[in-house]
């Protein structure tokens, strides 16, 4: 009984104290103001996608409230990644696309040229879009590939000091 006893009040030291500071604030959790975060998320959107930050910034000018519909898919699209955004991104396209197709058949003799017009415009920045999400998954591909190639070096200069802290590891049972 005194055993545990004397381990609650052990327990009370480490854990009181632990309680007793205050967390790390995460510089993530501060709220910054809306326009602020509007901004970051352009930025993000036009390092990525010019074209489609383009789209937003005149979208935010002529329809403002259009333009809070299409930031929420951005804002979702940054919270679930880079390979969530492009899919979102692919999925939206595909729809726009769909309409495009569909004001190209229902146009007239004198709007059909316009349509036309349109639809190619759109297929062209779809085709930037790709090639530019391909370009960035080369540009990942070839940092990573140069980090391993380094990583591999070092060990190799290293190659002896590895080996014998190895056979130390296993001679000493820590494994």
């Amino acid at each position: 009984m005194k055993h545990i006893a004397c381990w609650i009040v052990v327990a009370g030291f480490l854990v009181i104290p632990a309680m007793a500071q205050k967390p790390k604030s995460d510089p993530r959790d501060e709220k910054q103001p809306r326009g602020q975060m509007v901004d970051r998320w352009l930025q993000h959107v036009q390092e990525r996608n010019p074209a489609r930050y383009e789209e937003l910034t005149a979208l935010r000018a002529s329809d403002p409230n259009a333009f809070r519909e299409e930031l929420k898919g951005v804002r979702r699209a940054m919270k679930g990644g880079p390979q969530a955004g492009h899919e979102k991104g692919l999925e939206r396209s595909r729809a726009k696309t769909a309409k495009r197709v569909q004001q190209v058949r229902q146009a007239g003799p004198d709007e059909h040229a316009e349509a036309v017009s349109a639809l190619r415009d759109h297929v062209a920045s779809l085709f930037d879009m790709k090639e530019g999400h391909k370009a960035r998954q080369v540009e990942r591909m070839e940092l990573k590939l140069s980090e391993l190639k380094q990583q591999i070096e070092e060990r190799q200069e290293h190659r002896d000091d590895i080996i014998d802290q190895r056979v130390s590891e296993l001679l000493s049972g820590s494994e």
